[in-house]
């Protein structure tokens, strides 16, 4: 009974962020939508980036180079496979599901979204060419949370109770991935700020969402 109860209060934490996120993904996207002061905050956020101290730093461009590769579709599509395979190959058909419709989900609503609200890129920046179509939501952004999410996820589901500190080693690490796939795309000038925050918010609105679902109705 005391399971059940704390397994409830961990899926209602999971449901109350997805709701949250949400909110935040769709105030960014009224704000661009109407032209409200985000656009204006995105104006000037683009304009500190370029000024700054760090601004195309030799270093800093190849780490954002690899980390705009390494997050692209097709390599995201290839992990997902693998992951795929390896939870069937574990035995772990639910999850393996699970994992796979989450990543479709996520790639719909980028697709859609980006399509629907048609925002066009920062111009004037050195890596625009890296970049094609419309910038909100961020893809990279979205991708990464829902990916490595789910990675952090499944870590902590599946690692033994004794291996706690390696648990909170790969959601660092994930976290850590998160944080900076998110700046490269601001620092590389390819998205706005808001496109970025939206790549966030709509990530762990997907994320969650996934998450409670499975925990709630599969588990």
């Amino acid at each position: 009974m005391k399971k059940l109860f704390i397994k409830n209060n961990k899926s209602n934490v999971y449901l109350v962020i997805s709701i949250l996120s949400l909110i935040l993904f769709i105030f960014i996207m009224l704000n661009l939508l109407n032209n409200w002061f985000l656009t204006s905050v995105d104006d000037n956020f683009n304009e500190l980036m370029k000024n700054s101290f760090f601004s195309n730093d030799p270093v800093l461009n190849k780490i954002d180079l690899t980390l705009d590769y390494l997050f692209e579709v097709i390599p995201i599509i290839l992990a997902s496979f693998l992951i795929f395979l390896y939870l069937q190959y574990r035995r772990k058909f639910k999850d393996s599901l699970f994992f796979i419709i989450v990543m479709l989900i996520n790639a719909f609503f980028i697709w859609g979204l980006k399509i629907i609200i048609q925002r066009p890129r920062p111009v004037g920046t050195a890596f625009e060419a890296l970049a094609s179509g419309y910038g909100f939501p961020s893809g990279h952004t979205t991708n990464v949370i829902v990916f490595l999410g789910l990675l952090a996820y499944f870590s902590w589901k599946y690692l033994k109770n004794n291996r706690r500190n390696v648990k909170i080693l790969v959601t660092t690490f994930c976290l850590i991935l998160i944080i900076l796939v998110s700046f490269s795309r601001l620092y590389l000038g390819i998205h706005w700020l808001t496109d970025v925050l939206g790549g966030l918010f709509l990530g762990l609105f997907i994320l969650f969402l996934g998450i409670f679902t499975n925990e709630k109705f599969f588990n």
